[in-house]
């Protein structure tokens, strides 16, 4: 009788464990909320748009924030509580690598019909149609069921409770959020030359090009799907172009990426009431390497904080003249006739 006690009392001890145990995981999940979908607030969001997160983007979507940050792995060194604070209401981050036009208008689409706004990138390389879809199952999962599935695998899961941790320690030790941008502020990428840019980003991955740039590059854009993004866009939403080292407008104008992503700027410019900050071309921020990582792909996070400085008129921010224009209707073709003549006439060292 003892004995079937005891294996009786060790059952509900193991039960109450379990249950005791997952409600500390749901609760410090839920509450600690480390992917910002309450509050963007003293949250560290380096490399969110990794993988190991894919099952994010269904609940991401599902909060109907306010605001939704979207676009490729550049949008990683955006701030993004400092975005927060600059548009004064929450946001949340859907950005994603190597995502694809297609993706981006998919996700425009279903945060039109939320009630959101959006700040989205425009990037060059993601309006290629040539581009392939890296993961095809990010953005499936959106039914109610789905949902609810993800809900719980957010709560349940070691990444979900890996980052909890994280941000429990950087409250506890006080340490800075945004801690990896400084590190990657002062990180020197060691691949950005001309030749190293040209071999990795166009000769490597796309070997039909030709070397001496004699014929255009397999690079094309969707005018339909540019069209219906640009007429989405609203006075609150932002589009930004985000910059690139020199040497990669040089490398547009070599390999006939240029004038099809002019046309898709002049298109979106056209026909929306979205706001349109571009930051392309050669200027005092494009032309230093110290503002690039490996291979120029990304901007640091501190030129990041420049380009938010710009867009919301932050006079206390120093930001250099040269970087950042507001597009309209009225200079959108000026603009581009004089990035034109600025990347044929001048050297990049």
């Amino acid at each position: 009788m003892r004995n079937k006690l005891s294996a009786k009392t060790w059952s509900i001890a193991f039960v109450l464990i379990i249950f005791l145990g997952s409600l500390f995981i749901v609760s410090i999940n839920y509450y600690l909320d480390p992917f910002g979908l309450r509050s963007v607030e003293n949250k560290n969001f380096t490399n969110l748009s990794r993988v190991s997160y894919s099952y994010l983007y269904p609940i991401k979507i599902a909060q109907k924030a306010p605001y939704y940050l979207v676009g490729t792995s550049r949008t990683e060194h955006v701030n993004l509580p400092l975005l927060a604070h600059y548009l004064r209401k929450h946001i949340i981050s859907v950005g994603m690598p190597a995502q694809s036009f297609e993706e981006c208008l998919t996700l425009i689409k279903t945060l039109k019909t939320n009630g959101s706004h959006f700040v989205s990138g425009f990037d060059a390389f993601a309006l290629n149609t040539e581009r392939k879809h890296k993961y095809l199952n990010r953005l499936q999962g959106n039914s109610p069921l789905n949902i609810q599935y993800n809900i719980i695998k957010l709560l349940f899961n070691p990444y979900t409770l890996q980052a909890s941790f994280q941000t429990l320690a950087d409250i506890l030790f006080s340490r800075p959020n945004d801690l990896a941008f400084s590190k990657d502020d002062l990180s020197v990428g060691k691949k950005n030359s001309y030749k190293e840019i040209e071999q990795q980003r166009f000769i490597k991955h796309h070997p039909h090009y030709k070397n001496n740039g004699a014929e255009l590059s397999p690079y094309n854009i969707n005018e339909s799907q540019i069209l219906e993004f640009a007429t989405l866009g609203d006075s609150q939403d932002i589009i930004i172009i985000f910059p690139k080292h020199a040497y990669y407008y040089k490398l547009f104008e070599k390999y006939g990426v240029q004038e099809k992503y002019f046309h898709a700027i002049e298109l979106l410019v056209n026909n929306t009431k979205a706001r349109v900050y571009s930051f392309y071309g050669i200027n005092s921020i494009t032309r230093d390497k110290a503002n690039f990582d490996d291979y120029a792909w990304h901007f640091k996070p501190k030129i990041g904080n420049l380009i938010l400085a710009k867009i919301f008129q932050d006079e206390s921010v120093e930001v250099p003249k040269d970087f950042g224009v507001e597009l309209t209707k009225e200079n959108v073709g000026a603009y581009l006739q004089n990035l034109r003549d600025s990347i044929q006439t001048t050297e990049v060292d």
